[in-house]
């Protein structure tokens, strides 16, 4: 189904783990290849901070949507690894601090055309 579509596309599970991504996707980001961890790749990657206009704001909605999945998943191992800081390296440091917005914001990201 993911390869039907016209544009980007890419299926992530609530670890944020890229599960399927068509041609397009993973031509644009070495981020949306299937078994690669997105959020991992946002937080740690150098090419995520040139990939975002606004590295940022993409960060924090990735670590506050992480947080409000893992709201209910208390039980869950690898979510409370995620969350309790074992994924988030010095990149993350920064936006864990600065999350306090109540409704996320736009994703802004910069596609070379060519």
């Amino acid at each position: 189904m993911v390869g039907q579509l016209p544009m980007p596309a890419l299926v992530a599970n609530r670890y944020q783990d890229v599960l399927a991504a068509h041609a397009v996707a993973r031509a644009l980001s070495p981020g949306f290849i299937p078994g690669v961890n997105f959020l991992r790749w946002r937080l740690t990657d150098p090419a995520a901070q040139d990939f975002f206009a606004d590295w940022d704001e993409a960060t924090e909605v990735a670590v506050s949507g992480l947080r409000e999945v893992a709201g209910g998943a208390t039980d869950d191992p690898r979510m409370r690894a995620l969350v309790d800081g074992q994924l988030f390296e010095a990149a993350a440091s920064r936006a864990l601090s600065v999350i306090e917005a109540t409704t996320p914001p736009s994703l802004r990201m910069s596609v070379p055309v060519r």
